[in-house]
């Protein structure tokens, strides 16, 4: 799922490479690619801006099966017990988006709802529901068996931010930057948080803190129990990449370029990292390094320092986040083609 865990954190389960990886394989959709890999049993899960979600040999990089959606697939996938969900965007001159849920084996679809305006954000299990905000501003639960709703709440604006889900608490923010949090069994609001800017990046959930930057140069580091802000740390470049959080430190991108690493008790600076170019995705940490993307670059710094470990340019922009398995990173370009790195 995008940023790995329900609560988002960013951190991988799976090693990553210590030198400069080589491109094992390449698959090419020929179209924009902003979506995030999820990786389960061998295979690897994408969508594309040609309607197309994909499931890849993850080994080989051969396609296994092919589903056709209604437009234009942005959010990342969710795995869940054999089956995975994702987003889809209203088609050019509709309005009319939606979420599919697919066989995980085969891609058959085993349900697809139709959400006015479509959906960009990226789904999650929370409270035992498919849980995904909409550009029409509503974030919405939904059956996982069954795709019925189960209840949704009206955010006030579109959301292209990603929940997070930790305790019995769904996070999220909207383009008017209000960041709210809600009851995971009911979607009842729990409390809301007005930030300075609009709110793209998707929150972290810590033990006591919820982490997220937005469009005013600032990330929040806000208390999960009342919502009053523990901390606010300002930046010179506004924020859409979501923060990666471990070991008690927050690391995030901005605009500019600059990777941040905060301490999440404080929001006290442990370290700026130039990386010379804007960063639109969102970092992954695994095995001591920091995995992001810059401009047309990905890079690994190290957690301690942000010192840059190596760098490949994939000689496209980069939006999507990277995902990590068995030592291989996979990422896909704007240009269309999609890449693992080992």
């Amino acid at each position: 799922m995008f940023r790995a865990s329900e609560d988002r954190a960013g951190a991988s389960s799976s090693s990553g490479p210590k030198s400069t990886p080589e491109i094992r394989w390449t698959f090419d959709t020929g179209y924009k690619i902003a979506s995030s890999a999820a990786v389960g049993d061998g295979m690897v899960f994408f969508g594309s801006y040609d309607k197309v979600f994909y499931c890849l040999d993850a080994d080989k990089g051969k396609e296994v099966w092919r589903f056709v959606g209604r437009g234009p697939i942005r959010s990342s996938p969710l795995i869940h017990e054999g089956a995975v969900y994702f987003g889809i965007l209203p088609p050019r001159g509709d309005r009319k988006g939606g979420i599919a849920c697919l066989d995980m084996k085969t891609g058959a679809p085993r349900w697809q709802t139709e959400i006015l305006e479509g959906v960009s954000s990226s789904p999650l299990m929370a409270g035992g529901f498919i849980v995904v905000g909409d550009l029409g501003s509503c974030l919405r639960a939904f059956d996982p068996a069954t795709g019925k709703e189960a209840w949704h709440f009206k955010a006030g604006d579109w959301i292209q931010s990603s929940p997070a889900f930790s305790g019995d608490t769904v996070y999220f923010g909207t383009k008017a930057g209000l960041f709210w949090a809600v009851s995971a069994a009911t979607g009842a609001e729990s409390w809301k948080f007005k930030a300075g800017g609009y709110i793209i990046s998707t929150p972290a959930a810590t033990k006591n803190r919820v982490i997220f930057g937005d469009g005013d140069k600032t990330v929040y580091g806000l208390d999960r129990a009342t919502g009053n802000a523990a901390w606010i740390f300002k930046a010179r470049d506004s924020f859409i990449s979501s923060a990666a959080v471990s070991d008690g430190v927050a690391y995030i991108g901005s605009a500019g370029g600059r990777m941040h690493a905060i301490e999440i008790a404080t929001g006290a600076p442990r370290w700026e990292a130039d990386t010379g170019a804007e960063i639109a995705s969102s970092p992954a940490v695994a095995g001591g390094m920091l995995y992001c993307a810059a401009g047309t670059r990905l890079l690994a710094l190290r957690l301690k320092s942000g010192e840059q470990a190596w760098a490949v340019d994939l000689g496209a922009k980069i939006s999507a986040s990277p995902a990590m398995a068995d030592g291989v990173i996979l990422i896909g370009t704007e240009e269309g083609k999609f890449h693992a790195l080992k």
